[in-house]
């Protein structure tokens, strides 16, 4: 499976969850309007251990 995000977007994993992933693709989301090249702002995991 492939999540494709836009420039602004991002994924919290928050205290006490979990993210299980299996053959799974995070990209940034094409941008046609000017083939600009841009990344996404990726995971964020929230904790204190």
């Amino acid at each position: 499976m492939t999540f494709q995000f836009s420039r602004t977007a991002k994924v919290i994993i928050k205290p006490g969850s979990h993210l299980k992933l299996i053959n799974t693709t995070f990209t940034s989301f094409p941008n046609t309007e000017c083939n600009e090249t841009y990344t996404w702002k990726g995971i964020d995991v929230w904790g204190n251990s």
